[in-house]
């Protein structure tokens, strides 16, 4: 029987506009939930009763529906007893709460440099006491709750700036809670604005002229926003963990009429595309079209197009993606007048792989008495290659009457584990790796799984360097396409840049379709080489395929920039 994994995360879920009341209590401002009044069954006839339009919020600003209830403001009243609630969430087994932070709490209009100081006391006091049930926040950063000011002055997400604000108020909590917060959410069913555009996206429709348009302008600006945010958190706390949160219903056809199968493709297709568009970061070619067809003008920046940040944990730098020399330079000019940020641009570093040749057997031992118990382990050890470039390394272990004891095998592993994360030829992950652990001697009173640990890492080291070791190169696979008149001068650069051509198709349109292999180091610069040689009129794509034992020249080069580097440090 499949059981759930032990790390699942069990729990429950609210928003603050659901249940913390005390709309005007701590320094809170107003949200656009505020507004919304309650409005009986028997009236409503299962219309919609969440829209509320800009001369109502006025009307309700100055006193007007006093008389009327407001739901939202009252809650469950968890504003005055969260230790009891969480205490009962405690006692259900709860592991996580997925909660929202009430933006008007930190920040009451929306526009505020400094946040309000009672709001933020008042989320640490509800972590504070989940983590000491062992509960795990969950925590949303926009679940309707936007301030109203932001509403009446923007007419919310249809205005950029709603931009600015969303991610000066996320950097705030981030850094208040990075060490209480592990789970994030941007924006609660961030394609709400397409059912209720004044619940999820803060807008007076009745103020659109093309409500359709106005309603995915509004979502291009939470997308981005979403990803700045995303990046934000990351550079904040590296630990955490971003998700997204869709509210969908699937539509299945009515019929098995080619319309109808037809019409719910596409119905459930303008949800599909917020999850590929978050995940992949670009609208998919179905929703361009959607959009097209429906008349549908995105005003967007040259930059949520063509630029890309990346944080390469693995070689440690940030990498800046756009369409040329001349855009990154007018990026980084716009960082030093704006925000007074010197940026240094340097060639990217690639992400190389080691591996070895030939097969070693060598003997690790890790021996230290410094009064008291002392430290011992010895193994014998057997390195070959695997043949798997794609899995770090394989283990195994054909020990015979016992010379190292069976519970100290998971330490030889665990030594293992470590080497392979930056080999000793030039600190990249190592692959293809096949460790054998053959023989070896213990001590009863000294031996422990540090000591094999350790003896492991000796092994490891002197081994590899034994075993012919060399750095794999990453290659990608390129896809040019070029008018005819050009396919000469773009095979000729490709053979310069050690690509291997591996065939050359006409596209039909005056075209060709060249495919090559080439190292992923050879493509820096390649978009403006491109563009040079050809006009302007070459196209280019390219994916990872594979690793290949890179030239001895790179190797060298490489093995000694990154010697050099580390002397540096």
């Amino acid at each position: 029987m499949r059981r759930f994994p032990n790390d699942f995360l069990w729990g429950g879920a609210t928003a603050a506009n659901q249940l913390e009341g005390a709309y005007n209590e701590g320094g809170k401002g107003l949200s656009t939930a505020d507004m919304v009044k309650f409005v009986p069954r028997e009236i409503s006839c299962g219309k919609n009763t969440e829209t509320v339009t800009y001369e109502e919020a006025i009307e309700i600003m100055n006193g007007k529906h006093d008389n009327e209830y407001y739901p939202k403001r009252w809650g469950i009243d968890f504003y005055h007893h969260y230790k009891e609630d969480i205490a009962l969430m405690a006692e259900m087994g709860f592991r996580c709460f997925r909660m929202s932070i009430n933006w008007t709490r930190i920040f009451p209009n929306g526009e505020e440099q400094e946040p309000n100081e009672e709001g933020l006391r008042f989320y640490d006091n509800v972590f504070d006491e989940c983590l000491k049930y062992g509960i795990e926040p969950l925590v949303t950063l926009s679940h309707y709750e936007t301030p109203l000011q932001l509403a009446l002055k923007y007419n919310g997400w249809e205005n950029r700036k709603m931009i600015e604000f969303f991610v000066h108020y996320a950097v705030t909590v981030f850094k208040r809670y990075r060490n209480k917060v592990k789970y994030w959410i941007p924006f609660n069913e961030i394609n709400m604005s397409l059912h209720l555009p004044y619940t999820g996206g803060a807008i007076f429709i009745e103020k659109s002229q093309n409500e359709l348009e106005t309603i995915f302008q509004a979502l291009h600006h939470q997308f981005i926003a979403s990803a700045l945010v995303a990046k934000k958190a990351r550079e904040i706390n590296p630990n955490f963990q971003i998700g997204s949160m869709l509210g969908m219903s699937l539509y299945y056809p009515k019929t098995n009429n080619p319309e109808d199968i037809l019409a719910a493709q596409w119905a459930n297709r303008v949800n599909y595309f917020f999850l590929d568009l978050l995940s992949k970061g670009e609208y998919p070619e179905y929703a361009l079209s959607y959009m097209k067809k429906k008349n549908i003008e995105l005003k967007m920046m040259e930059e949520d197009l063509t630029l890309k940040v990346v944080n390469d944990a693995e070689n440690r730098q940030a990498l800046l993606y756009g369409i040329g020399d001349q855009q990154l330079d007018v990026v980084i000019s716009k960082l030093q007048s704006r925000y007074k940020v010197d940026v240094i641009l340097s060639p990217p570093k690639f992400a190389f792989r080691e591996t070895l040749r030939k097969k070693v057997k060598v003997q690790g031992k890790h021996k230290k008495q410094s009064g008291g118990h002392g430290q011992y382990g010895d193994v014998i050890m057997e390195f070959e290659p695997s043949g798997d470039l794609e899995t770090p390394y394989v283990f195994e272990e054909k020990i015979f009457g016992g010379s190292v004891p069976r519970n100290y095998f998971p330490a030889v592993e665990k030594g293992l584990q470590e080497c392979v994360l930056k080999g000793p030829l030039a600190g990249y992950p190592v692959v293809g790796l096949k460790a054998t652990l053959l023989d070896g001697s213990y001590h009863p009173v000294d031996s422990s799984e540090m000591a094999f640990k350790m003896a492991t890492i000796l092994a490891f080291k002197q081994g590899f360097m034994e075993a012919n070791p060399v750095l794999l190169e990453p290659i990608a696979s390129l896809k040019v396409t070029v008018p005819d008149k050009f396919t000469g001068d773009v095979m000729g650069d490709l053979n310069r840049r050690r690509g291997r051509v591996l065939g050359m198709n006409s596209n039909h349109n005056g075209k060709q379709v060249i495919e090559a292999d080439i190292p992923m180091s050879e493509l820096f610069g390649y978009n403006t080489d491109l563009r040079s040689m050809t006009g302007g009129l070459g196209d280019y794509s390219y994916e990872f395929s594979r690793y290949e034992q890179a030239p001895g020249d790179v190797q060298k080069r490489e093995i000694e920039a990154r010697a050099a580097a580390k002397d540096g440090e």
